[in-house]
């Protein structure tokens, strides 16, 4: 027994003794319907784990203007690019949604809301693919579920959470499955030869080489096409496939691998002249197979690869090491990077970005598979198959990526999905193999697997609630300034909220999820965060007129706005003039705006701060970069942090009371349940200021330097103090103020 469970576990792909009619057969038409009813259960599972919090979304105050808010910053990039609004106009999501709103009269914030749900399914379709032609269709179930029911996969594809992940990983997993397929005929199935079977029947070169085309196509698409930052993905495929194909390589068959991965990074690289170039081969070893000789194909295919590398490699390696370089650091001092003509050292917003959030091990375990028993599992089920299927190693770059989220972010740990979950169903279908049970049996224990999977992949459903990117009050006071404000106009909030505000509005903001490096940083942080209304008037101007004299001398030059939208968009160096000055200088000039006044251009755009409630959950970053030192390259970091539990005020002593203890008061701003804000003082120094609203029950303590900032004063306080700087156009208070510029 022993003796034949230790050669079944020495057998390669698709071959079991005893068991050929049955892999015929799941191979085939039958196995073909197995792998529907797979990937239809899984399905299932990443729909319902979507819809889950669907029913509180209905209510009320996740609508603004009629239509419901978004879950996540980025899809407002998207609406405002399907309606022109926004720099993503010709982007793939963009192009989708327009297309869809114009097919189904759908409202764009309707699609962005459910989009994502119907895509999220797609995730799984590469792994049952796989499943399926590795003759074990049974597992695709438990493989796609966990690859799209991951909880990190399922934080990022949530009703309203409209992004590139939507497809990106379907895009990855897809990828993968194509490699480890087109490697398959020309490798050998086990780490050893075979002695005792007959190789598979063989592929005509023609074949390989033209499918080589295709695959670089498809990556073309995944990384060109739809998302660059996948490239690096990509490379690291291919590389594990290049190594795992010449290792395993048929006799005969090193050169096709090495020829056919070379033709699809070129197709990859370099487009529809690679991709003729390929069909010409594929042509002529189709007309005249004896001229590719394994040696001819081996010296082409290294001569090819040697020209690509030489042409493209070099530069995409810098470029990666840089990117990694960049995630592996983790605070704004570290982060500080020259910009333009680096001369000043400018924050980094990596730091305050929440999905570059670094975990600790045991969270990296609950995002991927919640459960450390599923995940260790799952593990455990991706060595057996490796060991038995060692073409499963393409995956592992997927894995990798996933488990190194404890340094490169939150967001990576999606990519672990889909290799986990070959692991979880191919594992139960190899240790199920090797023990000799019979089909059905085999397609119950996968059942009965999938049940459990989806049982624990529903454990943290309960504490997943609505939670839209921007507050209602906030996007409602977006919604009454669309069609009221000029045109060429710029808003000014922080940068989460900028697509939001191009969306709504139709207007341009000075930041946004793709200007937030520290040329766009700074001014919006020093405008928000400076204490004196003067400096802030004067940094808008002075950044306004700064870009009104690059996009004229871009007109001038006959450069046209790119993308073509409604509104005009043109290469921007806001801090152009600042870089010139030098870092001294700089920072005395940035400081000479918040005491001596300074005429600007009569003709400028019209320029708009927009302050608001939802800044207070980011105010520290704000204040941190707002505080920048140019000269220093360094920000101080105020204090602004919510309290919680049962919170009381001595108003006579000025005693704050929390769970914590107790703190003296110098100044406190209380909201009261109308909405009306009122301040009281003590007289002593040293102590603690605070904001409190009684409609929300929210307290927050902070410093001197954050309390007395324009993102809070201009919010709370007396517009009248602001008069000979800014004139107040929008009243929403406390949730949200529109000045203009004067």
């Amino acid at each position: 027994m022993a003796k034949g469970v230790l050669v079944r576990l020495g057998q390669g792909l698709g071959q079991r003794p005893g068991a050929g009619e049955e892999t015929e057969q799941d191979s085939g038409r039958a196995g073909l319907a197995v792998a529907g009813v797979a990937f239809a259960a899984a399905a299932l599972v990443c729909l319902g784990l979507r819809l889950w919090e669907v029913p509180e979304w209905s209510a009320a105050k996740y609508f603004a203007g009629g239509e419901r808010l978004m879950a996540t910053h980025d899809a407002y990039a998207w609406l405002a690019g399907a309606q022109e609004t926004s720099r993503y106009v010709l982007g793939p999501l963009a192009r989708l949604l327009a297309f869809l709103h114009g097919v189904t009269g759908l409202s764009l914030p309707t699609l962005g809301f459910w989009l994502p749900v119907a895509f999220s399914p797609l995730a799984a379709l590469p792994v049952v693919l796989l499943a399926w032609r590795m003759g074990r269709p049974e597992a695709g179930a438990v493989a796609g579920a966990l690859a799209g029911g991951s909880f990190g996969f399922l934080v990022r594809t949530r009703v309203g959470y409209l992004d590139t992940d939507v497809l990106t990983l379907f895009f990855a997993a897809a990828a993968a499955t194509l490699l480890c397929l087109w490697l398959t005929p020309l490798c050998r199935p086990g780490w050893l030869p075979r002695t005792d079977r007959a190789e598979r029947a063989d592929q005509p070169a023609w074949l390989v080489l033209g499918l080589a085309g295709l695959l670089g196509l498809f990556l073309r698409l995944y990384t060109v096409s739809y998302y660059s930052s996948g490239r690096p993905i990509v490379w690291a495929f291919l590389a594990t496939a290049l190594a795992l194909g010449l290792l395993l390589a048929r006799p005969g068959k090193h050169g096709q691998v090495l020829l056919g991965l070379t033709l699809a990074v070129g197709v990859w690289f370099f487009g529809l002249p690679c991709l003729a170039l390929a069909a010409a081969v594929a042509a002529l070893a189709r007309v005249r197979p004896g001229l590719l000789t394994p040696g001819r194909t081996l010296a082409a295919g290294a001569a090819a690869l040697l020209a690509i590398v030489f042409i493209q490699g070099g530069r995409d390696t810098l470029a990666y090491l840089a990117l990694i370089k960049a995630y592996l650091r983790s605070s704004a001092v570290e982060q500080a990077g020259g910009s333009v003509g680096g001369t000043l050292d400018l924050p980094s917003v990596l730091a305050s970005v929440r999905e570059a959030t670094t975990y600790e091990f045991h969270q990296v375990v609950a995002m991927v598979a919640v459960h450390w028993a599923l995940f260790y599992a799952a593990l455990a089920g991706l060595a057996l198959a490796l060991v038995r299927r060692p073409l499963l190693g393409v995956w592992l770059p997927l894995l990798g990526l996933g488990l190194a989220s404890v340094k490169f972010g939150v967001r990576f740990t999606m990519y672990a999905g889909p290799a986990m979950g070959l692991g979880l169903g191919l594992g139960l279908a190899e240790i199920l193999d090797l023990a000799g049970v019979g089909r059905r049996l085999r397609w119950a224990a996968q059942a009965a697997l999938l049940v459990v999977a989806g049982a624990v992949l529903c454990i943290p459903l309960s504490d997943l609630h609505p939670f839209p990117v921007l507050s209602q009050p906030y996007a409602e006071t977006l919604v009454g300034l669309r069609g009221k404000l000029p045109p060429g106009a710029m808003l000014w909030q922080w940068w989460d909220w900028g697509y939001a505000g191009q969306f709504y509005t139709e207007r341009d903001t000075f930041g946004d999820g793709g200007r937030h490096d520290g040329q766009f940083l700074y001014p919006l942080g020093l405008v928000h965060a400076t204490t004196s209304p003067l400096q802030a008037q004067q940094m808008m101007k002075f950044t306004a007129a700064t870009l009104a004299e690059q996009r004229q001398e871009a007109r001038d030059r006959g450069v046209e706005p790119y993308p073509p939208a409604k509104v005009e968009y043109f290469a921007e160096s806001p801090m152009a003039k600042l870089e010139a000055m030098g870092k001294e200088e700089a920072e005395r000039f940035v400081r000479s705006l918040g005491v001596e006044a300074r005429t600007w251009p009569a003709n400028l755009p019209e320029q708009y701060l927009v302050v608001a409630w939802d800044n207070f959950m980011v105010g520290g970053w704000i204040n941190r970069y707002g505080t920048w030192n140019l000269a220093q390259g360094a920000g101080a970091a105020g204090k602004l942090s919510p309290l919680r539990g049962n919170i009381s005020v001595d108003p006579q002593q000025g005693i704050l009371k929390t769970p914590q203890g107790q703190a003296p008061l110098t100044e406190m701003t209380v909201v009261d349940a109308t909405g009306k804000s009122h301040t009281m003082f003590w007289a002593r120094l040293g102590g603690v200021y605070v904001v409190m609203n009684r409609m929300t029950n929210e307290v927050f303590v902070m410093d001197r330097s954050v309390y007395e900032s324009m993102m809070v004063q201009m919010l709370l306080g007396d517009p009248k103090e602001f008069d000979p700087y800014f004139e107040l156009v929008v009243d929403n208070t406390p949730w949200c103020r529109v000045y203009r510029a004067r």
